[in-house]
């Protein structure tokens, strides 16, 4: 039958018990046959579904969307205990404020310290690591800690396994999924 054909595809509802819909094969002028698990009821549907093979094509990549004017506070803990806070004192406020300590070799000039803003506000998921894959980036290479003006706060770390950079949230407060996306139980 169709369910030993049919790729099964559930679709979780918010308040509501799951859906799972059998896709069956495309017909011959456009289509694919769909059926309700555990329902007679088959339909054939005007276009073809091709479902994505890769994790990453199922989630919305965007991590954090927060206006650049809603930030008011960016600190940076490296792994040598230097500390860098980047603020400013008001939305519509243009200078920036640098403070670091220790103070020396000055890390973050203000025109870096606007880059480093606008990183942090708009993060884009590359890659996901499981619990396996996180085992050798116990180390934490950078902590970070992002403070809106409306109270939101976004707290974690930035871990380096060979060349690429992973990201770990850990905790994500008083912000709404319109500005940082991913569940804390990912």
């Amino acid at each position: 039958g169709l369910d030993e054909q049919a790729s099964r595809l559930t679709l979780e509802r918010s308040g509501e018990q799951p859906l799972t819909l059998l896709l069956g094969k495309h017909v011959e002028h456009g289509g694919q046959v769909v059926n309700v698990l555990d329902t007679q009821a088959t339909w054939l549907i005007n276009s073809n579904l091709e479902l994505p093979h890769d994790s990453l094509a199922w989630i919305d990549r965007r991590l954090t969307q927060i206006p650049l004017g809603q930030i008011r506070q960016l600190s940076l803990t490296y792994p040598n205990g230097v500390r860098v806070q980047i603020s400013r004192s008001a939305t519509d406020e243009k200078q920036l404020v640098v403070q670091q300590h220790p103070s020396q070799p000055p890390l973050a000039g203000e025109i870096a310290a606007h880059d480093l803003l606008g990183l942090f506000s708009q993060l884009n998921i590359l890659g996901i690591a499981d619990g396996a894959d996180a085992h050798p980036m116990t180390q934490a290479d950078l902590g970070f800690e992002l403070l809106t003006f409306h109270e939101g706060k976004v707290t974690g770390h930035l871990r380096q396994r060979e060349n690429q950079y992973w990201l770990k949230l850990n905790a994500v407060e008083r912000l709404s999924a319109q500005y940082v996306r991913p569940l804390m139980n990912w």
